[in-house]
């Protein structure tokens, strides 16, 4: 397999699973969303070497971000919503 097929599985997966989260929140299901808060923390830890936390562990419906590092000053909100692309802040 190409790189760009390895590309385009990953964006469709994620599509794929942005969609799945969607629906599960739809019907109520909003564990779903804590397990999608920990794969995107473990997934951008090993990818950028981030040192992420998820801030919900450390306080509970933490507003406006999901995943922090502090030590590195990056603050990232795990959202199903594609419509949400106004949350994205490139410091």
């Amino acid at each position: 397999m190409s790189l760009p097929d390895y590309f385009h599985n990953i964006r469709t997966y994620l599509f794929a699973y942005a969609d799945h989260l969607k629906y599960t929140n739809s019907v109520g299901l909003g564990d779903y969303n804590i397990f999608a808060e920990n794969l995107f923390k473990d997934l951008l830890n090993v990818l950028f070497d981030w040192d992420l936390l998820n801030a919900n562990a450390q306080r509970r419906n933490q507003k406006s971000y999901d995943l922090v590092s502090k030590a590195n000053n990056i603050f990232i909100q795990v959202t199903a919503n594609k419509n949400h692309k106004k949350n994205i802040i490139v410091v």
